[in-house]
């Protein structure tokens, strides 16, 4: 086997190695970062915190986990700046 195959080995197995870490990295960040998104803003726009469901109770037309989708209907745009 010559060296450029070789190289060419390693830097395949190493770009494998390397992807498979970056995956199982962000499988295992993404809980936790849900789980601080809880604690420091559970409820967008005004919704309140449901511990029992473990969701937010949200208020007019925002819906979603954490009140943070939009669910106007007919090209209608959810007001950002009040509740």
């Amino acid at each position: 086997m010559t060296s450029v195959n070789r190289s060419i080995g390693y830097g395949s197995v190493l770009t494998l190695v390397l992807a498979a870490v970056a995956f199982l990295l962000d499988r295992s960040v993404d809980p936790i970062i849900d789980e601080f998104e809880k604690v420091i803003v559970p409820c967008q726009h005004g919704g309140e915190w449901v511990s029992t469901k473990e969701t937010c109770r949200c208020l007019g037309p925002w819906t979603g986990k954490y009140c943070g989708e939009c669910a106007c209907e007919n090209g209608g745009v959810c007001d950002t700046n009040n509740i």
